[in-house]
């Protein structure tokens, strides 16, 4: 184990000349003083010598837990044994005494009884620390120490020796790291330069028994890191550089701190209160328990250092009440037996001369703690590295003068506007948050001697930002690169509160560096809350389709607006690559261009797939989930990829918006729940194979809701919902796979409207222009949906009422079932989308010979129907099914008697005649009595088998119990036989009278050689 501690000390300690290495321990005996182990250790100048200690100390009994202290200290004291045995050097440590470091360290704890402070098990605290060094962009510790207890100590090494000045930084910017993105640790060992840690080898005696502590052998790096390095990747937790202002701004009041000159009182007074703002000490009480028990106790129990800390805290703040710093120093001094009021004036007027004349700022937590105060011990504040004062408000006083004088409530001047800036939203930046004229936004920080900073969150400018909620996305504007126009930039809620939220930003073009990442994440999430809190930041909308607010009909979203008949707001934004996708381009002469031509043509069938574009978004007002659309032909050429492209165009890109077979369920159920009333296009479906994967997708579709599924954490995910139509084209009719998939029902072949595309004569040289005309809408798509879009949501009220109409009519008209519902949905939808279209100036569509030709596909569709054998109400149909299932059993497993016993008890044995082959059964799962006309099946084999096929068990045997009386008992199968079999589950169907046809012959004849008993 002893490698391991050399592995260890030669790279997180510095070997210094003049300087020693301490290690310290602690004994088995306590002191009686205080019942505490006694501490020991030993100063070393070499790792030798550090080593020969560790031997010696491992070894001996009464020596528990041992530590190295992590910096060279400066001082040792020179012993001599008992008796004279030996010398040796004794431990010193200390902060003012350090003289170096090598590593930076963090402490994470075990503790699942203190999950405020620690994690629950080493794997979570490895999972944070990781997420932690992705987060931040820090690089990978150099080695991590197993503590023993679960506990697990990191450390990043440096390749040379760093003094306490250089070191102090970067300790406290790393724990600032720890701090914004929440990394639970012991910040108080982080800044410790003299801190000591476990020493890999040993042992941990904190629970009673030993453990080991061990260095993670996978964990450690094969180099140190540059020093200049690890300070460039702390950078952005190293706080930002004071702002001086020189000068006055144009147009704008000084500081008042930099008026030489203005030397009246009430001058003297603005600058006092804008260079050290005055804090609510009742706000700060909020936070600080040391503050809290002073105001409320009066100081009963402070010590005298103590009390000049709170008559200092005084200096710098003011009352919730409104009163001044001297009515504090009395509130928390009034209290103590030995208070009086002149002692007290007495001693805030010195600390007020103190404060001026050597500058003094806030007090520390630290200075606190060091004075006697025990609730910083429990304090999560107390490791910041603040001031109580941090936590506490700004006084209304402070703001309102400030505001007298063109200052922030921070004391940062706020830039005037210049020629031909943009008009500022200002009521939306968060508090503690300015933005300038060119929309560059700032964070304002006080530090404790009231001098402001402003960071720059971005470089990019942030402005007009909007919510969406549903999902809770936010957006903004920006400007990139050399851009002259303004960018909209979305974020959804989710991604920003993950490690990740930098490369969604970076997709979109705003390169976050990692100086500004977690600044620029702390604003976006207050620029949230702040929306959220403003009565127009939050817009309730979807990217695509109806939108409703409350209960009415409000528009519908296409090209990031809602469509109202009252104008235009912005709708919510979809995932970046849908949005590219469906964002209209170019003009929209090319696409009518290209429609003219299919019109031209005078084929229904071609004008039904581009009337679908158009007829989808009506599909709300039926009130049907989705009807898939299904163009087929055997041959090829004859323009059904042409009319999908054109179809597809209106809305968006004619390629790349185009679904494919290769997409995943999850990606198109994920896209259809964004697009909600846009339609869906395939195209080239082929093949057995890619058409049962189309209807498979398809029927998941037609619902019209995604699958019930968790979240990561564990809660139901929102489902995503659609009414629109699913449209493909493909070379065979989908109606068999279809019947293959739905066995027992016709409700697959009702939601499917389905038609063959016939071939046309077209002229050879026909062939160029459509390539040309098509080609064209891969760069002009959209405007035909842009326009649309606009007039559906100004007419909502209308486009409501006619669609009602125009069904009702249909339904009568084709004395339509309520299971053709979808068919007569899918009419109605394309007639009128081509008759809305045809009022645009979009398209040239024959409306009265289309829905001629849809009604002729619906009769078409009926037929088809009624041939196939899924319909389980139909005798026909069970009888069908029943036959399968005969025919699989016979002979093997099909039992013919002479009759069937059916009688209480037993039959006497042979008094049954077995008239089949018995020496070709293999068990007996049917049984047929011929006299008696009875069959009876097992239950359980005739359920497995039906499942196996893919018909529901459950609706066949209910149907043959409508059907043709079936009863379910309990029998013995070959009762009376020597064949008879165990009692159990089975289906009794009388066949007497039935009309089960060709089901079996029962004429009594046996097959050859029938055997009796």
């Amino acid at each position: 184990m002893l490698d391991q501690a050399q592995a260890y000390l030669s790279r997180v300690v510095p070997w210094v000349e003049g300087a020693f290495v301490n290690i310290h321990w602690t004994s088995a005996k306590l002191n009686p003083n205080n019942g505490k182990p006694y501490w020991q250790g030993r100063a070393h100048s070499t790792l030798d010598e550090t080593l020969k200690t560790l031997k010696w100390a491992v070894g001996k009994p009464d020596i528990r837990d041992i530590y190295v202290c992590m910096s060279a200290q400066a001082t040792c004291e020179d012993k001599v044994a008992a008796g004279g045995r030996f010398s040796y050097r004794k431990a010193i440590k200390g902060t003012h005494t350090a003289v170096g470091l090598k590593s930076l360290f963090l402490d994470l704890d075990v503790k699942p009884d203190e999950l405020d402070k620690a994690y629950a098990s080493t794997k979570d605290a490895i999972t944070a620390l990781r997420d932690f060094i992705q987060a931040t962009g820090l690089p990978q510790p150099t080695m991590a120490v197993a503590s023993g207890t679960g506990g697990v100590h990191v450390y990043w090494c440096v390749s040379r020796t760093m003094g306490r000045e250089e070191w102090q930084p970067m300790a406290q910017a790393l724990v600032e790291a720890t701090r914004r993105h929440g990394l639970k640790c012991d910040t108080q060992c982080t800044i410790d330069a003299a801190r000591v840690l476990r020493v890999p080898g040993t042992l941990n005696w904190k629970k009673g028994d030993p453990l080991p502590v061990t260095l993670g052998v996978k964990s450690v790096q094969p180099g140190d890191y540059a020093v200049e390095d690890l300070q460039a990747a702390l950078a952005p937790f190293m706080g930002a550089q004071v702002l001086a202002f020189t000068g006055a701004t144009p147009g704008m009041a000084p500081r008042a701190a930099q008026m030489p000159g203005l030397n009246d009182e009430f001058t003297a007074g603005i600058a006092e209160a804008i260079a050290r703002p005055p804090v609510d000490l009742d706000s700060v009480a909020d936070t600080c328990g040391f503050v809290r028990d002073a105001l409320v106790s009066g100081g009963s129990s402070l010590s005298n250092p103590l009390w000049n800390l709170t008559t200092l805290l005084a200096t710098f703040g003011m009352g919730g009440d409104g009163k001044d710093g001297r009515a504090q120093a009395h509130r928390m001094a009034m209290g103590h037996p030995g208070y009086t009021h002149a002692s007290t004036d007495e001693l805030y007027d010195r600390k007020l001369r103190e404060k001026q004349e050597r500058n003094i700022g806030w007090p520390s937590c630290s200075t606190i703690q060091g004075s006697g105060c025990t609730n910083c011990a429990t304090c999560p504040m107390a490791a910041m590295g603040k001031s109580p004062l941090n936590y506490g408000k700004q006084t209304v006083a402070t703001v309102q003068a400030a505001a007298a004088m063109g200052v922030s409530p921070a004391g940062v001047v706020i830039a005037p506007g210049f020629p031909g800036a943009p008009a500022l939203k200002v009521d939306d930046v968060p508090d503690g948050y300015t933005r300038n004229a060119r929309n560059l936004v700032f964070k304002i920080v006080v530090d404790e001697n009231g001098t402001a900073e402003q960071r720059l969150v971005l470089p990019y400018s942030l402005h007009t930002g909007w919510l969406q909620d549903d999902p809770w996305t936010l957006h903004f504007s920006t400007r990139l690169g050399n851009s002259q126009k303004d960018t909209q930039i979305s974020i959804l809620q989710e991604h920003l509160q993950g490690r990740d939220f930098a490369k969604y930003l970076g997709r979109q073009g705003v390169a976050v560096q990692k100086s500004h990442s977690a600044l620029l994440q702390e604003y976006l999430l207050a620029w949230i809350t702040k929306l959220q809190s403003m009565a127009e930041g939050v817009v309730s909308s979807a990217p695509f389709g109806w939108v409703t607010v409350g209960n009415k009909l409000d528009g519908f979203a296409y090209a990031g607006r809602v469509w109202t008949p009252t104008g235009d707001k912005p709708a919510s934004a979809p995932n970046p690559q849908t949005e590219v996708q469906y964002r209209p381009r170019g003009d929209l002469q090319p696409w009518i261009d290209a429609a003219a031509y299919i019109n031209g043509q005078k084929r229904p069938a071609l004008d039904t797939i581009i009337a679908s574009a158009f007829g989808a978004p009506l599909m709300k007002f039926c009130n049907e989930a989705g009807v898939i659309l299904s163009a087929y032909s055997t041959e090829s050429g004859i323009g059904k990829s042409t009319a999908l492209k054109v179809a597809q165009s209106v809305w968006g890109n004619p390629q790349t918006a185009m679904q494919m077979l290769s997409d995943t369920e999850n990606s198109v159920l994920k896209k259809v729940g964004e697009l909600r009333s846009l339609p869906l296009f395939w195209d080239e479906i082929k093949g057995d194979e890619q058409t049962s994967k189309f209807v498979n997708l398809a029927f998941q579709l037609s619902s019209g809701k995604e699958k019930s599924r968790l979240s990561a954490d564990a809660g139901y995910r929102a489902m995503g919902s659609w009414q629109t139509m699913l449209v493909s084209a493909s070379n065979d009719s989908l109606i068999d796979p279809i019947v293959r998939q739905t066995k027992t029902t016709t409700a697959g072949i009702y939601r499917v409207l389905e038609f063959r595309v016939p071939p046309a004569a077209l002229n050879v040289d026909a062939h160029g222009v459509v390539a040309r005309l098509v080609g064209k809408t891969q760069d002009n798509f959209g405007q035909a949906g842009l326009a649309f879009a606009k007039f559906l949501g100004a007419n909502h009220e209308r486009v409501t009422r006619e669609v009602a109409e125009l069904q009702d009519k249909l339904t009568a008209k084709l004395k339509a079932t309520p299971d053709e519902r979808f068919w007569i949905a899918g009419l109605t939808c394309c007639v009128l989308g081509a008759r809305y279209a045809n009022e645009l100036g979009l398209t040239q569509f024959d409306v009265a010979g289309l829905l001629q030709f849809l009604t002729g596909t619906m009769t078409a569709m009926r037929e088809n129907r009624s041939a196939q054998p899924v319909d389980m109400r139909s005798p026909e149909a069970i009888s069908t099914v029943l036959q399968q299932f005969l025919a699989a059993q016979q002979g093997r497993h099909t039992l013919v008697t002479d009759r069937m016993h059916v009688g209480a008890g037993r039959p006497p044995a042979g008094s049954i005649k077995v008239l089949s082959d018995p020496a070709r059964l293999d068990g007996i799962h049917v049984q047929i009595g011929v006299s008696n006309k009875l069959m009876r099946i097992s239950n359980t084999v005739f359920r497995d088998w039906l499942a196996h096929k893919g018909y529901s068990p459950h609706l066949v045997v209910e149907a043959l119990k409508g059907q043709f009386s079936a009863r379910r008992t309990t029998a013995i199968l070959g009762s009376g036989s020597v064949l008879a079999q165990m009692r159990q589950d089975v289906i009794e169907v009388d066949l007497g009278g039935q009309t089960l046809v060709d089901l079996h012959e029962f004429d009594g004849t046996a097959p050859a050689a029938a055997v009796t008993p």
